[in-house]
């Protein structure tokens, strides 16, 4: 009885000394030694029962003291907060982007680009009004150009981060399944497995950033995952991930099933709370980022753009952008060199003149391609390739205005130098209602209008990201303190328990030398008898 005293206090210290060195180890569940009775032996037997005597007690298991309920609570929070996280994220990079949040804004850009044409319709004739009219529109082109790349450079980072996180999932499949041995292999024998256990949940707890995923325990000790209701992990196997290009000519990539070639994220239905799907990194981040570049020639299908476009935060800012750049820049060029006919060509008859007595000079140039071919005929803008576009990232300013103000085409008549009819239609044009934030939106915008209310859009998103991620924070740290509490290390109580069972381990060392000591009495008398 003594000896397994002994032997169960030994133990019970070994584990509770295992507690404390881990106290500060993240992911560590304190263990706890549960004793049971040993065996009995039957001295005899009464009227009405046996008469036993106990041999002693024994460990009957090391367990882990965990919350199954806390665990699967968390990991379904963990995995709302990674969608809105990744959502909130990409909003504020493009705040920051627009500068909206810090440094010139946009809005800013645009003022000076109206203020100039406005300036400028006082003295049209006056070089410093026409050049300060050519360094706005070079400040604006400048700025289109440089949100239109960040804009793709964010695109492509957010790709970067999809890649790397399906190279994640897979190693911790892989090493989810090596878990899964070594613990079966462990407790087949009889030994503790809690330390792989550990390393276990700190993976699945690591896995519900990423995606929906539910799972079980087999009989064995192995565990089974779901992964956006896919089975991922079986026992000892998982199922692969790798990607694949999003949409034809693009640089976009989405994580599919190695074995079924189905995509693992599917964008094909409304992904929002109320559809329960808002879950995961991997989605958030694929939302975000789009399945492509785009223009604002994505706006010409309007059930094209509500299906595709419009529930990407990235591509529908993309398309929505370049629509009001497309708009203002093509409103000053078609209003300083008009065209008419069929193909068209300049509409010579109403062109406006340059100081120089010449026509035909727009401002705002495609990078590689002028406005007239070689016969006089208008380029036009063809949506299949994107060097024709007005768009973002293809425009620069006209270099013969640019060197020469004089070719700054803004007078109706060649002998009325000061004529300011032409910039007052292009003022008036700017302030027109005729421009869809939406292409199935009803309520036409000006300019101003269109920026003011895209940039509310994009607050109202940032709003709802950021404050459904600070709910899910607060509940994952409420639920963490409790998970804690429960599966933590006290140090106090540890050391509490250490106490306990060498007191224990003493008193059970001493039955044993005093057995000892009475042996050795015997013998010794006997042997002098």
């Amino acid at each position: 009885m003594a000896a397994s005293s002994i032997s169960a206090q030994q133990t019970a210290l070994n584990t509770t000394a295992h507690n404390l060195s881990n106290v500060n180890t993240v992911g560590f569940v304190r263990q706890q030694v549960l004793f049971k009775d040993f065996n009995y032996s039957t001295i005899g037997q009464s009227a009405n029962s046996l008469k036993q005597v106990g041999l002693g007690t024994s460990v009957q298991a090391i367990k882990q003291i965990r919350d199954i309920f806390l665990d699967k609570s968390l990991r379904n929070e963990t995995s709302r907060f990674g969608f809105y996280e990744a959502q909130h994220e990409t909003i504020i990079e493009i705040e920051n982007i627009f500068g909206e949040i810090d440094g010139e804004s946009f809005s800013d850009i645009m003022d000076d680009l109206w203020v100039s044409i406005d300036e400028l319709s006082k003295h049209p004739e006056g070089l410093e009004n026409r050049g300060l009219f050519i360094q706005s529109a070079a400040l604006f082109v400048d700025r289109v150009n440089l949100i239109g790349n960040q804009l793709g450079s964010y695109q492509v980072n957010l790709n970067k981060q999809i890649t790397e996180i399906v190279k994640r999932i897979n190693v911790i499949g892989q090493e989810v399944i090596d878990l899964n041995e070594r613990i079966a292999k462990a407790e087949i024998t009889g030994a503790s497995a809690n330390d792989f256990r550990d390393e276990r949940n700190l993976l699945l707890d690591e896995l519900a950033q990423y995606g929906e995923i539910t799972y079980k325990e087999l009989y064995t000790g192995e565990v089974e995952v779901m992964f956006e209701n896919v089975k991922f992990i079986s026992e000892s196997s998982y199922m692969k991930m790798d990607v694949k290009q999003a949409a034809a000519n693009s640089g976009m990539v989405n994580p599919i099933w190695v074995a079924f070639g189905s995509d693992v994220i599917r964008l094909d239905s409304t992904i929002g709370p109320e559809n329960f799907n808002d879950t995961g990194r991997l989605k958030g981040l694929m939302l975000g980022r789009g399945t492509a570049a785009v223009n604002y020639t994505a706006m010409n299908d309007p059930a094209n753009f509500e299906k595709f476009v419009e529930p990407s935060i990235i591509m529908s800012v993309q398309a929505k952008f370049d629509n009001l750049v497309h708009s203002i820049v093509t409103k000053i060029n078609n209003a300083l060199s008009p065209n008419t006919g069929t193909p068209p060509k300049l509409d010579t008859a109403n062109a406006p003149y340059g100081l120089d007595g010449m026509q035909g000079y727009e401002v705002f140039k495609r990078e590689y391609i002028d406005r007239y071919d070689a016969l006089g005929n208008y380029i036009e803008e063809d949506p299949s390739d994107p060097y024709t576009l007005y768009a973002s990232g293809n425009l620069i300013i006209n270099p013969l205005v640019d060197q020469d103000y004089n070719k700054l085409c803004i007078n109706l008549d060649k002998e009325k130098v000061g004529d300011a009819t032409v910039v007052e239609d292009i003022l008036r044009k700017w302030q027109e209602k005729d421009l869809l934030l939406n292409p199935n939106d009803t309520a036409k915008l000006s300019s101003s209008e269109y920026y003011i209310k895209m940039m509310y859009e994009i607050g109202q998103k940032g709003d709802k990201a950021i404050t459904i991620n600070r709910t899910e924070a607060k509940m994952i740290t409420q639920i963490e303190n409790q998970r804690q509490s429960v599966i933590g290390v006290s140090s106090d109580e540890e050391l509490g328990n250490m106490i306990k069972y060498q007191h224990a381990y003493n008193a059970g060392a001493r039955v044993v030398n005093t057995l000892s000591e009475m042996l050795e009495h015997i013998i010794m008398k006997v042997g002098r008898a």
